[in-house]
């Protein structure tokens, strides 16, 4: 992680706008534990920065935002250049896994899990939710895998999907499309049937299909909403996004209704 904070620049910040360490670490989506260590001058993640950036309003390209900025983070040089903050997995990168998986012919998979064949969500379908979310609202798709991680769902988005506030819980669910080619998709519960459901699966280490509903909540500065914080890949700081995936039903894990192409050859 070769960005580091000064030490002491972000609690310095952090008091100047009056903002409890609790509150800012569960806006970003992290432990106040972490919150501590980057006061004391720890590393950071790239888009974990972008994330600070944005909480504290210095991320846009103007002089007073890059001078801020300067005072509270430093690069540690080993020889690469400065990689900028950013809050989303590079697109180029996201388009390649997509069309490797359309390539392989993965991308158009359903799963019946309630009597209904679902869209199974992948690399593909992300990509076209990241860049058309409102396409998607409201709709029903599949989700399958193995619990990777699971976490707390910070207060504010908690709000926004009309869960109580420890009720639910944000988990990412991975599953192997192919050989080489991993998806993590992060969703939501909002109830506590579902998240004690989810709490014994990951006791199991089964795989599961979650059946999910896009929720659309776009930021909204004057409410200091910037979105929802989901992970995208292994070892990855959580990404800002504008909409979430919530469980409506749980099942034991179902095959896509397809056959699954092996090397681009169906069957």
């Amino acid at each position: 992680m070769p960005w580091r904070f000064k030490k002491g620049a972000l609690r310095k910040l952090r008091r100047a706008e009056g903002v409890d360490i609790a509150v800012l670490a569960g806006r970003l989506g992290i432990s106040p534990k972490a919150v501590r260590n980057h006061e004391k001058g720890g590393g950071v993640r790239n888009q974990l920065l972008a994330t600070y950036f944005r909480f504290f309003k210095i991320h846009k390209e103007n002089e007073e935002a890059k001078q801020r900025r300067a005072q509270l983070v430093y690069w540690v040089d080993h020889g690469a250049p400065a990689e900028e903050p950013r809050e989303v997995e590079p697109a180029g990168k996201l388009e390649l896994l997509a069309r490797r998986e359309r390539e392989l012919g993965l991308a158009e998979q359903t799963v019946t899990a309630d009597g209904s064949p679902r869209r199974l969500l992948g690399l593909d379908l992300w990509h076209e939710c990241h860049h058309a979310c409102d396409l998607h609202r409201e709709e029903c798709l599949a989700v399958t895998g193995t619990i990777h991680k699971r976490d707390p769902v910070p207060e504010p988005a908690a709000r926004r999907i009309d869960a109580p506030f420890g009720a639910g819980t944000r988990v990412v669910l991975l599953r192997q499309v192919a050989r080489g080619l991993l998806f993590y998709a992060t969703v939501f519960t909002r109830t506590a049937a579902h998240t004690r459901q989810i709490i014994e699966c990951a006791k199991s280490g089964k795989p599961i299909t979650v059946l999910v509903k896009m929720i659309v909540s776009p930021p909204e500065p004057q409410e200091k909403w910037k979105g929802f914080l989901i992970y995208q890949r292994e070892k990855s700081s959580p990404a800002l996004c504008p909409f979430a995936f919530v469980v409506e039903n749980i099942f034991e894990a179902r095959v896509p209704d397809a056959s699954i192409p092996v090397d681009g050859k169906s069957g």
